[in-house]
């Protein structure tokens, strides 16, 4: 909603309350859309309950995320701003893995967008960690994620 925080919740809101889970491919984008505003409003604590029940609804569906990195990234930042940042790091570097144990960074020359973000999104964890190893490791890997796709982050 182009910086109207509170016009953009109360849209995802009205969609989410038309949209059942599981019922229309939609209800993921908005769920995640919903809760990067909610983090963004600074309402932490909701944004972090409302992720644990998104994802629980998603397990109780056996629905798929339709971008792997899309809702890990968000439900880390809404556990890691509800001061859960250990377990922010967790799901992100759980995320990683499962990236790695998939082969997806195996090709070195494939660029991919979502494994820059995971790897941002992890650079950014590090830092409210204060954990300035890891923060140069991911931001590094970022980096070369984001150069091989000419992306301006």
């Amino acid at each position: 909603m182009r910086g109207e925080l509170a016009l953009g919740r109360a849209e995802f809101e009205a969609g989410l309350a038309r949209i059942l889970p599981g019922e229309h491919t939609a209800w993921q984008h908005l769920a995640a859309a919903h809760l990067h505003t909610l983090v963004e409003l600074g309402e932490s604590a909701l944004a972090a309950r409302y992720a644990r029940e998104v994802e629980a609804s998603m397990h109780a569906l056996g629905t798929r995320p339709l971008d792997p990195t899309e809702l890990p990234i968000v439900f880390a930042w809404a556990e890691a701003h509800a001061g859960r940042l250990e377990s922010a790091i967790e799901r992100i570097d759980q995320v990683l893995g499962e990236f790695s144990a998939g082969g997806r960074h195996a090709v070195p020359d494939r660029a991919d967008l979502g494994l820059g973000r995971l790897h941002e999104s992890r650079a950014r964890l590090a830092l409210l960690a204060g954990d300035g190893l890891s923060f140069s490791l991911h931001a590094e890997h970022a980096a070369i994620q984001y150069r091989k796709l000419k992306h301006p982050g």
